[in-house]
């Protein structure tokens, strides 16, 4: 989950293929022009994208970053609200490509999914939380209270990390399960004694409880955690959607880094559940945290 200002960042990528040289940009051009870059890029006229996004997090920075402008295809991100949703999203042949966190991935992976990984990223920095209520010191103390974080998602990753330092595992608590936007809810409500927060929501409960500790984050957590974007076999398959593919992980990368295009042509992106307009920017990590 992004931090305001892009950080170093262990980046690597399993391209399919060798990638393609892209334009991008901003000014508007000539429907002959827009098909120059079309030609140039190796990328057909007509080609269409559909990425699986999280709350609008690779479309925020993509955007931000202006990696969306000239863009020699269609790009679409589908929203959904967890890394199991973009796993569901796959099986629904809704997309061709979608952003998630380490845990999702293995399970799209064990569930034979026809998807491969084509690009993984190491985040700098905390994004995700253990906090606990005020009067909890340490990881050991949960042992047998309720401890919410989402079933399949890098939240519960990262909670089993962590309770395996203290030599507890998943049997020594009582799972609070709840949607990722509830975590900071059950908390605040008392009926978890810990959780896994977002950035957001762990500013939101620490202020209200100022004696609440942080036991753990995706930063401190072993092993380190990862996200991933995985394609489908079917657009690796497609010559136009693999082109169209390396060119996005590139642009994903040049966002990270924080370079900016410069202008040559416009581009066609959509989202389908809102604008990709980039929401109030919270202290989170580069790359974004996939759920």
């Amino acid at each position: 989950m992004p931090r305001s200002r892009a950080s170093v960042i262990a980046v690597s990528l399993a391209l399919v293929g060798v990638l393609a040289a892209c334009s991008s940009g901003i000014s508007t051009s000539s429907q002959s022009t827009q098909d120059a870059v079309k030609k140039a890029s190796g990328i057909p006229a007509g080609t269409v994208l559909n990425i699986g996004d999280q709350q609008q997090l690779l479309a925020t920075l993509l955007q931000a970053s202006g990696q969306l402008r000239g863009l020699p295809y269609t790009l679409n991100f589908v929203q959904f609200g967890s890394g199991p949703l973009v796993d569901a999203g796959f099986a629904a042949n809704r997309i061709d490509a979608g952003f998630m966190g380490d845990l999702p991935a293995t399970v799209a992976v064990s569930s034979h999914l026809p998807v491969k990984a084509v690009a993984v990223a190491l985040p700098v920095g905390a994004s995700l939380f253990l906090v606990a209520q005020p009067g909890i010191n340490s990881i050991a103390q949960l042992k047998g209270k309720p401890v919410a974080y989402t079933t399949g998602t890098a939240q519960q990753a990262l909670a089993l990390r962590a309770l395996g330092q203290a030599g507890l595992t998943q049997k020594d608590v009582h799972q609070v399960d709840v949607t990722l936007q509830q975590l900071g809810t059950v908390l605040q409500s008392g009926a978890a004694d810990a959780s896994i927060l977002s950035v957001q929501q762990k500013i939101d409960f620490q202020e209200t409880h100022p004696g609440a500790k942080v036991l753990a984050t995706n930063a401190t957590a072993k092993p380190p955690s990862y996200d991933y974007v995985l394609a489908t076999t079917s657009a690796l398959a497609s010559p136009a959607r693999k082109a169209a593919l390396a060119d996005f992980l590139k642009r994903y990368v040049a966002a990270i880094k924080g370079r900016r295009p410069a202008p040559t042509s416009t581009s066609t992106t959509t989202t389908s559940t809102s604008s990709t307009r980039p929401r109030r920017r919270q202290n989170r990590s580069w790359p974004p945290a996939g759920c």
